[in-house]
């Protein structure tokens, strides 16, 4: 169970090289299992981080499984259909966020 109460059900890569590793206790697996994972889950929420100008495509594919939540880490703009919630993460921002934050708290120790 992550954080949150959110439980995870896998990570996906169509990148031979990483099919296989393991990361935070999963194994990835090849894009072609998507499917089976999220067929069963309709309150799934799938989160896309892939490279610049794939992210459509992958958000199409997410949707076309049945996928109706989604939490996006690509900047670039992507056409989700009425009934599908898309939320975008700008890392760069909330980065900004962080060290601001902890600048502030530096200062207030002095």
């Amino acid at each position: 169970m992550g954080t949150g109460g959110y439980r995870y059900l896998g990570l996906f890569d169509e990148d031979p090289s990483k099919i296989g590793q393991r990361c935070s206790g999963f194994t990835v697996r090849p894009l072609e299992e998507l499917g089976s994972v999220v067929n069963g889950h309709p309150d799934l929420i799938a989160i896309i981080a892939v490279t610049a100008g794939r992210g459509q495509e992958a958000l199409d594919r997410i949707i076309s499984l049945g996928c109706t939540g989604i939490l996006s880490f690509n900047l670039e703009p992507l056409r989700a259909p009425e009934g599908v919630d898309l939320r975008y993460v700008e890392v760069s921002t909330e980065l900004d966020v962080l060290t601001h934050s902890m600048r502030r708290r530096e200062a207030e120790k002095r």
